[in-house]
């Protein structure tokens, strides 16, 4: 199921960039409530995070080389501006006024790691909620997952997913790590993806080129050149959005299995890094020839917002 907010219009797509270039802020992909986010955990902006838990540790197995910290020596911190044991949250609002996190149902995915994984006992749960119009205050918008440290590899990080009921009318979304009950084991939390839910199965749409990857469909020949806003314009008009660099990924992969693979040049994604060194900012291109020739294994670059590349449309 795709969302159900309306399509983004292109006045909307330039306020987007024009609003990310000049706060420099890191919010994840361009217009995140239809086309989903990704949120280094460490980065923040944070909504009523217990300080006295939750810290920013250097981790070379974290994405980033960074990721929130929760030790099990701690103790919950007090207060009226946190939630006590919430070691990660992020809400629309902690955003900027009046956004929100999704559009629809939602999958939010976080990255974990735990110190020791001998416990069964639940160590903090994974969690979303809302502010819905007319009701009040918050509430649960789908079913919490319990971290247990025994369920977790030996070493190493996990990927922990819950599915939530957001509303392209909520007044406020929330996702966080929270309940952490210290004297268990850390808690490491490297990043979060929210990204609409699908059904299992996909049915393209009728005519030009799309391909099925699992619940997406996606162009299999590449659009462009053009530029990354071009692309983006082009692919809402077409009723779809510029792929993300996840399901780009999945499709190369798709591809490969089919024998027809895609080729070795670069293509733009929907995601959006933010300034760089002071330039313009950079998008994220994948599948060019820095790893050899299989475009699937070749790590994403940033390429220039105004420079024309190859790209593919996606449609849930």
């Amino acid at each position: 199921m795709g969302p159900t907010g309306p399509a983004p219009a292109p006045s909307e797509i330039l306020n987007a960039v024009q609003s990310a270039l000049d706060a420099g802020t890191p919010i994840g992909l361009l217009d995140s409530p239809h086309f989903g986010r990704f949120f280094e955990a460490e980065d923040g902006p944070f909504t009523q995070v217990d300080a006295a838990v939750s810290v920013v540790q250097a981790d070379s197995t974290a994405s980033a080389g960074k990721a929130l910290f929760a030790s099990s020596a701690a103790t919950l911190g007090t207060g009226s501006n946190l939630v006590p044991g919430r070691v990660y949250g992020l809400s629309g609002s902690g955003l900027g006024a009046g956004q929100l996190l999704a559009m629809s149902r939602t999958t939010v995915t976080f990255r974990l790691k735990v110190g020791a994984v001998a416990s069964n006992r639940p160590l903090a749960v994974a969690d979303c909620s809302a502010v819905r119009v007319g009701g009040g205050g918050w509430s649960q918008a789908g079913v919490a997952a319990s971290i247990i440290p025994s369920a977790f590899p030996a070493a190493g990080w996990m990927e922990v997913s819950i599915t939530c009921d957001f509303r392209p009318d909520d007044a406020d979304q929330l996702v966080g790590v929270e309940d952490f009950a210290p004297g268990i084991t850390d808690l490491y939390v490297d990043w979060a993806r929210v990204t609409p839910a699908t059904s299992a199965t996909v049915s393209c749409p009728p005519g030009s080129d799309w391909a099925p990857a699992g619940d997406f469909c996606y162009d299999g020949s590449p659009q462009g050149p053009a530029q990354w806003l071009s692309a983006v314009i082009a692919c809402n008009a077409r009723g779809a959005h510029l792929c993300s660099g996840v399901e780009w990924a999945a499709a190369c992969e798709s591809a490969r299995s089919a024998s027809t693979p895609f080729p070795v040049e670069w293509e733009i994604a929907g995601d959006v890094t933010y300034p760089n060194n002071g330039n313009l900012d950079d998008v994220v291109a994948y599948g060019g020839n820095s790893n050899g020739a299989d475009a699937c294994k070749n790590t994403e670059v940033g390429v220039n917002v105004q420079d024309s590349h190859l790209y593919r449309c996606c449609h849930r």
